[in-house]
């Protein structure tokens, strides 16, 4: 499975701002909206939540058969702290990857001297520089009937 990180700051708590062990670069992958939102669509959440699935033999099933994989991690702060709202993580299956390499790829970027520079801001203790290095984030619209799916509301 190949996972879809979308929160720039979730994925630097994860990464140690890019000092993790074996960790070489970060790069931001730009993909289609036509391609993440199939993959929204196609997603099956990685628990039984009950408000989808009141019966979780059939969240089984449908876990087992699905090419995607939606996952909701504690978002982080800009110092890593756990905040009161979520993070989507989306897993694409073996079945999907090929697609999703040769289709909705647009455009890859490093970040790896921006995330080097937040990092000595934040080690300086200037949250103000780090803060303006932050790339940009958005909230992203869905339709209604994908987002009571995987849980976005």
């Amino acid at each position: 499975m190949t996972w879809i990180k979308p929160s720039f700051l979730w994925l630097m708590y994860r990464s140690n701002w890019g000092q993790k062990a074996n960790q070489q670069r970060i790069l931001a992958v730009h993909i289609t909206r036509a391609g993440w939102e199939k993959t929204l669509s196609l997603g099956t959440l990685t628990h039984p939540e009950p408000s989808v699935f009141p019966d979780p033999s059939a969240w089984e099933t449908e876990f087992a058969n699905s090419p995607v994989h939606i996952q909701w991690d504690t978002e982080r702060s800009l110092r890593g702290a756990g905040m009161n709202h979520f993070s989507i993580q989306v897993g694409i299956g073996r079945q999907m990857i090929q697609e999703y390499v040769d289709q909705w790829i647009v455009k890859i970027e490093d970040l790896t001297s921006t995330v080097s520079k937040i990092r000595d801001f934040l080690r300086s203790g200037d949250e103000k520089n780090a803060k303006r290095h932050l790339p940009t984030e958005r909230e992203y619209p869905i339709e209604t009937r994908i987002g009571n799916r995987i849980l976005i509301q």
